[in-house]
Parts: C-alpha cells; sequence; structure tokens
C-alpha cells in the first residue's frame, strides 16, 4: 500500500480514489504496461466504483434488491443508473465499459490515448455523485454536509461548487462558499473578481458584496492557519475530526459517499 500513497501525495490536482479501486488505478495510468491491460484495469477502476458507491443508493431508492443488483452485469448497473440517477454519467461510464471490454477481448485494439481521455471520467465519480447530491439537496440547507465537504482539497471544492452553481445563480451560501474555495485553492484574485462578477450581474447587493469581500480579505490574512486538506490523506484525518455522532444517521447518503472514499486512510499509512 506504501507504494500507492506517493503517487496520492505527487498528484498536481489531488486523487480522491477509494484504497480498494488504487492497484488498479494504477495500472490505468502506467504508460508502461501495455494498452489491453490497462483497458482492463480501468475496466476493474469502473466496476468497482459502481459496486463501492452506487449499489447502496440504488438498492435504497427502491429501484432493485441486493439480490437483483448482485445478479446484474456491468451494463445493467450502468442502465440502471441511466434510468434511476443520471443519462450523462451513465453516457460517461458506458463510454469507459466499452473501451474496457476491449482490453479483453483478443481481436480487439485499444489505443493508449483512448484510455488517457477516460482516465478523467474514473477521476470525477466523486465530484460526480456530489454534484448530483446537491441537485436533490439544495446547498446550504445542511449545515453539517457543508462541514465535511469542507474536509476535500479546494480544488475539488471548486469543481463541485461551479458545476452546482450552473443550475443554482443566486444561492448566496453557494457564492460564498465558491470564493472562499477560491481562496483556499490560492486564488485571492480569482475569489475577489468572482464576488465583482456576481454583484456585476446583480445577483448580490453591493451590502452582500461588502460584507463577502471583507470575509475573504481577512481570511486571506490568516489563511496559515487554517487546516486545508491537499490530499486524500488530509481528507481522511480531517473527516474524521469533523465526523460528529448523529451526522451519519442525519444525512446517510452524503456520509456513505465520504465514508467510503476515505476508508483505509490514514495520515499514519503515508509512513
Amino acid at each position: 500500500m506504501n507504494k500507492n500513497f506517493d503517487r496520492l501525495l505527487d498528484e498536481k490536482i489531488p486523487l480522491l480514489i477509494p484504497v480498494e479501486i488504487m492497484e488498479d488505478y494504477n495500472e490505468v495510468t502506467n504508460e508502461n504496461l501495455r494498452a489491453k491491460t490497462r483497458a482492463t484495469s480501468l475496466r476493474r477502476c469502473l466496476e468497482g466504483s459502481i459496486q463501492l458507491f452506487y449499489r447502496e443508493k440504488m438498492i435504497n431508492l427502491g429501484c432493485v434488491t441486493k439480490k437483483e443488483w448482485d445478479k446484474k452485469r456491468l451494463v445493467e448497473h450502468i442502465e440502471l443508473i441511466g434510468e434511476h440517477i443520471d443519462k450523462n454519467i451513465a453516457f460517461k461510464f458506458n463510454k469507459v465499459r466499452l473501451i474496457g471490454n476491449a482490453g479483453g477481448h483478443f481481436h480487439s485494439t485499444v489505443e493508449h490515448s483512448q484510455i488517457n481521455n477516460l482516465i478523467t471520467i474514473i477521476n470525477e465519480i466523486i465530484e460526480d455523485l456530489l454534484v448530483k447530491y446537491f441537485e436533490e439537496y439544495k446547498f446550504g440547507s445542511q449545515n453539517s454536509v457543508l462541514t465535511i465537504l469542507s474536509s476535500l482539497p479546494p480544488i475539488h471544492r471548486v469543481k463541485i461548487l461551479e458545476k452546482v452553481r450552473d443550475n443554482d445563480k443566486s444561492n448566496i451560501i453557494l457564492i460564498e462558499k465558491l470564493s472562499m474555495a477560491y481562496l483556499k485553492n490560492g486564488n485571492f484574485e480569482k475569489s475577489i473578481l468572482f464576488l465583482t462578477k456576481v454583484l456585476d450581474e446583480k445577483i448580490i447587493t453591493k451590502y452582500q458584496y461588502s460584507i463577502l469581500v471583507e470575509k475573504i480579505e481577512l481570511l486571506h490574512k490568516s489563511l496559515d492557519k487554517f487546516d486545508i486538506s491537499k490530499n486524500i490523506l488530509d481528507t481522511a484525518r480531517i473527516f474524521k475530526q469533523l465526523s460528529r455522532v448523529g451526522v451519519a444517521a442525519e444525512y446517510e447518503e452524503f456520509m456513505h459517499i465520504f465514508s467510503v472514499l476515505v476508508n483505509g486512510y490514514s495520515a499514519e499509512g503515508a509512513n
């Protein structure tokens, strides 16, 4: 496991990959391996991620029983996701599945470039899940959820919040959290420019703008005092600190996503 931690810590954009699929993910991203070997590992990454993150959700939705789910093939799991959760997510998963399947067939041809183009889909599974969550539960309506979300590296929070905001432009809490995410991602100027932009668009008032800018400036001065996640090891540590009795039961779906993500990771594991 130790060899995988170096990889987690060295990535420019921190990986959000569960321990259970890390070995396969390392093979997917190893261009020294045959393309077909990488493709087969890509399929296993997808299949493992769907089992880890979607199995319980689909069962809880009541669209399939545990027994029925366990009997279904990967393509059928993806069909269920498209039917009951999101067609675009299912479309992306199918692209991965088809290339992954080609890796297991003797006469099929797979190019390294095809695999490289699909790795992002695996990397963004967590982000897509959280975006869907905030489409169902309005951003800002659950304070404990926002606290747990803060355990992610800021770059991922930025990507998630930007996608959520595509369909929730006037949400003042979302605007505030996104401006803070820009700041904690090391971009003070972008944080201020973003607030100026929403002011110009008359989404916030001048008074709200002044309050938000003042908050950003104060945070900027004391940024070194904040425990900001840099990778999944930090996320696991901060998540454990932020979790409290009652949160798991109250926001079971959200907590399940994070629990699966960080399970098996610890700061000690990096040693």
